[in-house]
């Protein structure tokens, strides 16, 4: 089991992206007309905001829907897929490259892309120091269904939605480029997390996994049923078992991050077993002394 804190991602830290922002900066001394569109930038992410009035002057936009002058609609195309939102999408046609230099002391050895809609992903890692260091491309067509001739032959092809890299070099202040293609399509991106890892323990057998789905199934008055499709989100247990020599450090990982974000990787061979959001819950039972402990862990992902 890994934990992994992400960089926080800021305008100094994406470089540069091949998806351009329609959107200017909101000014105080700029009239604005009705339905006019600008951002500022919140919690590191540009948010978009449309004007509700003509004659719109010297009024900060507000990130509230009640508001009689702004409009919030979420975070702007170039930015959708850095608001820790799935839901949000950056899209761009046939490819979207963005370069992320990481601040001086911040380190990554861990990439996580979700919500793709992609053939391909290249990566490539470029050290400060020692130049170009890592260069892999990855194609995001999911062989997993293929078990046979048949299969191969007749069953539709499908697309990874998720990418975990987890063998990035991790040296201090170095720059990610990010490359998603899929030439003549809608190339599309959820979130975004690169980060470092802490290696906190094996995870036992007997995971669940699953899904908490919040779509409306359900029948009117004639009888007659429906269905609202909405967001969902990933949920998933873990037993790890954990060094005691690390115990207190692995407590303490798991206290600091209990209101943050974090990319919990139950295994790197199942992108199923990949959850970014929170725990609800963690509980640790020593129990296996005198070495080892066993945490108990009950995930969350992001909608």
């Amino acid at each position: 089991m890994k934990i992994v804190r992400p960089v926080t991602i800021t305008d100094a830290v994406l470089t540069s992206s091949s998806v351009t922002e329609p959107e200017t900066a909101w000014s105080g001394a700029t009239t604005y007309g009705l339905s006019a569109a600008v951002y500022r930038v919140i919690d590191n992410v540009h948010q978009r905001f449309v004007s509700l009035q003509a004659s719109n002057l010297n009024r900060v936009p507000e990130a509230l829907t009640s508001s009689t002058w702004w409009q919030a609609t979420g975070a702007t195309n170039r930015w959708a897929c850095f608001d820790e939102t799935v839901g949000s999408l950056t899209t761009w046609a046939s490819s979207i490259a963005m370069i992320l230099a990481l601040p001086g002391t911040e380190r990554a050895d861990t990439l996580y892309l979700t919500g793709l809609a992609a053939a391909t992903c290249r990566v490539q890692v470029t050290d400060p120091l020692a130049g170009a260091v890592f260069d892999r491309t990855v194609s995001l067509t999911d062989p997993g269904g293929v078990t046979d001739w048949y299969a191969y032959f007749l069953e539709p092809v499908r697309r990874d939605t998720e990418l975990v890299i987890t063998d990035l070099p991790p040296g201090a202040g170095s720059t990610l480029t990010l490359t998603l293609t899929d030439t003549g399509a809608t190339v599309a991106l959820g979130v975004v997390v690169a980060g470092f890892s802490q290696d906190i323990g094996g995870t036992r057998w007997g995971a669940q996994l699953g899904i908490r789905d919040y779509s409306v199934k359900a029948d009117d008055a004639f009888g007659n049923q429906y269905v609202l499709e909405r967001a969902f989100r990933k949920k998933a247990s873990f037993a790890v078992v954990i060094d005691n020599r690390l115990l207190d450090s692995v407590i303490a990982t798991l206290t600091e991050g209990r209101a943050s974000l974090r990319l919990y990787i139950g295994s790197g061979a199942y992108a199923s077993t990949v959850v970014l959001g929170f725990f609800k819950d963690f509980n640790v039972e020593m129990s296996q002394p005198p070495n080892r402990s066993l945490c108990s862990l009950e995930l969350e992902s992001i909608a």
